[in-house]
């Protein structure tokens, strides 16, 4: 009445600093829309990532916020027996003993002629030879989508003509254990050895009292410890290099946990004055030099000079006074 209205006038908005500014605070890139044209929507990405079609809960992406990741499982490799018994000259099928699979892959395919897996197969190493009796071992190695790989094996025993299957029980020779290729050690015996340790640390103070330091470098080694490193060396070399240099899992004497590998594993180890110490000493705590020089005939492993075996000071003395194998000097072979 009288009164004129004054018509607000309305402000556009202006988009362009609307975006500056929502760029401006998210700063770490958090997706932004705008509205270009009626009905577009443009996503913007940070500079360096990825665009992704996958929704956000999809593989790959992190769960939501208060829900854990699921945990991916290790494949399950699980053995019908530990120690197969086959005839020499028979058929022998290294994966009738074994299944393999996974919590979230279900069954893993066998890669033939592959002694590496790739995602959602396992491979195998056989050392077996079916005209040779004698001990031998076949590893496992099985890798799921996920890449998690888990590796163990099982031994295998060739018989001569009329030989039967018999106990799989580790070989004791006047009292001493005997562990190599010929006489392998199940895979649930051995283990760390209290009386051993204790010489070795004897053995280290000594050579220390003259200036010579021995580390500790390998020691006790389960028998699936020692199918992860066998594996290793026979993918890098080649298994009939590695064997001459690495003992198939149940061939080691590391499983034992008699025997110690100390200050350097090159062979010039011998020639230091660390080297000469222990071996001419070694003895007096109750070890020998397991691999001597030249004698890979007898113990079937390349010169070792920084292999200890703990066998006791009486036969450590007679070993190393003679300059003979544990193999001569227990009449084996």
């Amino acid at each position: 009445m009288g009164t004129e209205r004054r018509r607000k006038k309305k402000k556009r908005l202006n988009w362009p600093a609307v975006l500056a500014l929502v760029l401006l605070v998210s700063g770490t890139g958090l997706l932004v829309a705008c509205k270009l044209e009626p009905g577009l929507l443009e996503v913007f990405q940070p500079m360096g990532e990825e665009s992704s079609s996958e929704s956000p809960s999809g593989e790959g992406s992190p769960a939501p916020a208060g829900e854990e990741t699921p945990k991916n499982h290790l494949p399950t490799i699980r053995l019908e027996a530990e120690t197969v018994w086959v005839k020499a000259g028979a058929d022998f099928d290294p994966t009738a003993n074994l299944t393999v699979s996974d919590a979230e892959d279900g069954a893993l395919s066998y890669m033939q002629g592959s002694i590496t897996p790739v995602p959602g197969t396992y491979t195998i190493i056989s050392t077996v030879d079916l005209a040779r009796p004698g001990a031998y071992v076949v590893t496992i190695s099985a890798k799921d989508l996920a890449g998690a790989m888990s590796e163990t094996g099982y031994s295998v025993r060739v018989l001569a003509e009329g030989e039967q299957p018999g106990s799989a029980d580790a070989t004791y020779v006047d009292g001493i254990l005997v562990v190599s290729r010929k006489y392998p050690l199940p895979r649930n015996q051995g283990g760390a050895n209290a009386q051993a340790n204790a010489a070795l640390q004897r053995l280290q103070a000594a050579a220390a009292a003259e200036g010579h330091d021995l580390p500790l470098l390998s020691g006790y080694r389960s028998f699936d410890e020692q199918v992860v490193l066998f594996n290793r060396y026979v993918r890098k070399d080649g298994l009939e290099l590695a064997i001459r240099y690495s003992a198939p899992p149940g061939q080691s004497e590391h499983q034992s946990g008699l025997c110690f590998d100390v200050a350097s594993l090159y062979r010039t180890f011998a020639t230091t004055e660390a080297g000469i110490w222990l071996n001419q000493h070694c003895a007096e705590y109750g070890f020998i030099i397991r691999y001597p020089e030249n004698c890979e005939d007898i113990t079937g492993y390349m010169y070792e000079p920084w292999h200890i075996r703990y066998v006791g000071e009486e036969t450590a003395q007679a070993v190393m006074s003679q300059g003979i194998t544990l193999e001569e000097y227990l009449g084996i072979d």
